[in-house]
């Protein structure tokens, strides 16, 4: 039984052991590249990556390792041959099976793993940023706080918070700067200040002679001047209750009234979309109220759908800094990471930026332009803002997305507009595998690409303007590469057969081992090229299903017939 075995003991540890030569040589390549480009990622990064690039090899690895196991055999005339070759035949299927996986689910996956990888490693590179950030606001904002600039450092205290909304030190400086905000306030609005209180005292007086409808002129009057002043929100919820009508304002106390109706006016703002307006308010209740269980929910709801729909001006700023104008912060970014986005929202009109990063799960773009085309798709117009993100859309299903653009650039004041009112939404629907493939779609190798992943490209580029050749080119060549692949390795199992059958009375010299050896590479380069040239025609001639099935059952039977003619040779293997 052992002589059964030989051959297939041979097929299986010569791929192993070429495998492992190959990704170490790959590796060790890779890591002089990259460093010599100047950029230097993880161990694990550059492992990942070679494992990517291994892919391509797989076929040349497999054709050396079915030319050295059939052609080191021995041969000896016993029983018959096709008993001999039934185990290494079965143990190509599985070679193939396996590039096939590898091809088809693998490498989309470690490329996943790697731009996970890398984008966990960039964040906490940026992390240490923001931390430095912080601080530099935190300590500006206690200078201007000591000098008397109340406005500079409420900004820059406001600033820090942005970089870490839960630092203690940074809420308490904001806490004392609003204190001394209102004492300087009493101090140049007395007149104001003793109108209102005059104002509470007559409504107090009328409140308490039953007399509700004087009362509510008073407050309103209160509210007119304070639309937030606690005194008079707690005395038309009282109004309310006596009247048997509804409170106005949840809450018992003065404070917590106030609390409760701001907080009632971000949320009626934030259901209606005005994402800003109710950050506006929020974030100040968040610094005079944290321990309100609502509060710091609606502001965590808040803020985390002004991320996801909308972004900080300061936001994108520091993340171009960071990503784009200073390369040397972050080294370790993931492969691709600073392609700009350009795609065709329809046929006449194309958006195009210059640069852009990954961040936090969402696409920034720098230097966007809206770009209208004529029929000949010459330039007509162009509106340009110097900020994007693509990010997912607020309550979308599946590939709703929206492009959010900000900073609009003024052509009248030849600078451009930073207020939040000069944005631009672009509602669009696309895979993120389809995004991947417009924003590197020049450079991407769609070899690399999951066969589920060209199926939905193929359905989603026709409407962003791209042509479907390439990728009915590359779905078509991955459904045939497995069958014709293995036609090429029993092509080759077959003539190791007969050249090592044709040396037999002779010495083997290292002249004949070089000429196997490279004679067998040269058969792989030309059978995948000549692979490609079949599959380019046929996707011309035929639709996919078409052209796979006739290929398929081709390559099936002449699989079938160069097996028959191994089992003819006269002769065994073990």
């Amino acid at each position: 039984m052992r002589k059964e075995h030989s051959i297939t003991n041979k097929l299986i540890l010569s791929f192993l052991i070429l495998s492992v030569i190959s990704i170490i040589l790959i590796f060790v390549v890779y890591v002089l590249y990259s460093r010599g480009e100047g950029k230097e990622y993880s161990m694990l990064t550059y492992f990942l990556v070679s494992l990517v690039f291994y892919k391509s090899y797989i076929p040349y690895i497999t054709s050396l390792s079915v030319y050295f196991s059939f052609f080191k055999g021995k041969y000896t005339n016993q029983e018959n041959i096709s008993k001999v070759i039934a185990n290494p035949i079965a143990a190509i299927i599985l070679l193939v099976a396996f590039y096939t996986i590898y091809d088809y689910y693998a490498v989309n996956s470690l490329i996943s793993s790697i731009k996970t990888h890398n984008a966990n490693r960039d964040a906490m590179i940026y992390y240490e940023y923001e931390l430095k950030l912080r601080d530099e606001a935190y300590e500006k904002a206690k200078e201007e706080l000591a000098s008397g600039n109340l406005d500079n450092a409420h900004n820059l205290a406001e600033e820090a918070l942005f970089y870490d909304k839960n630092d203690g030190n940074v809420i308490l400086l904001l806490k004392s700067i609003q204190e001394e905000k209102r004492k300087r306030y009493e101090n140049t609005h007395q007149a104001e200040i003793n109108n209102i209180n005059n104002l509470i005292k007559l409504g107090t007086r009328e409140f308490t002679l039953n007399n509700y409808n004087e009362a509510l002129k008073y407050f309103n009057r209160v509210l007119a001047l304070d639309n937030n002043n606690p005194l008079a929100l707690y005395y038309l919820n009282k109004i309310s209750i006596a009247r048997n009508e509804k409170p106005k304002y949840y809450g018992n106390t003065t404070e917590e009234i106030s609390v409760y109706g701001r907080l009632s006016e971000a949320i009626s703002l934030y259901e209606n979309g005005r994402l800003w307006a109710a950050y506006d308010i929020i974030y100040k209740l968040y610094m005079e109220a944290p321990e309100v269980a609502e509060v710091n929910n609606y502001y965590s709801i808040i803020r985390d759908a002004i991320s996801r729909y909308d972004f900080f001006i300061r936001e994108a700023q520091e993340v171009k800094e960071a990503y784009i104008d200073k390369t040397d912060l972050s080294p370790t970014s993931s492969i691709a990471n600073h392609n700009g986005l350009n795609i065709m929202l329809d046929k006449n009109t194309l958006l195009s930026s210059s640069s852009g990063a990954m961040f936090k799960g969402s696409l920034y773009m720098f230097d966007v332009s809206i770009i209208k085309l004529d029929d000949e798709l010459k330039k007509v117009s162009s509106e340009d803002y110097l900020y994007g993100k693509l990010a997912d859309s607020l309550k979308s299903t599946n590939n709703g997305k929206n492009i959010i653009l900000k900073a609009h650039f003024d052509t009248n004041k030849n600078d451009y507009v930073y207020s939040d009112t000069q944005i631009r939404v672009i509602p669009i629907s696309i895979s993120y595998s389809t995004l991947d493939i417009i924003r590197n779609y020049t450079s991407l190798n769609l070899d690399y690409v999951s066969v589920p992943d060209l199926f939905t490209l193929r359905n989603e580029m026709p409407r962003f303007g791209y042509s479907n050749r390439e990728i009915d080119l590359e779905l078509f060549s991955k459904n045939i590469k497995p069958i014709s692949y293995l036609l090429l390795f029993i092509i080759i199992a077959y003539y190791s057969f007969r050249y090592r059958l044709s040396m037999a009375s002779e010495k083997m010299t290292l002249y004949n081992r070089v000429v196997g050896v490279v004679g067998t590479l040269i058969l792989t380069i030309v059978y995948k090229v000549f692979i490609e040239y079949i599959a380019a025609i046929l996707v011309v001639l035929s639709n996919i299903t078409v052209g796979v099935i006739i290929t398929v059952l081709a390559a099936a039977v002449l699989i079938l017939l160069i097996i028959f003619q191994m089992a003819r040779i006269p002769r065994d293997v073990r």
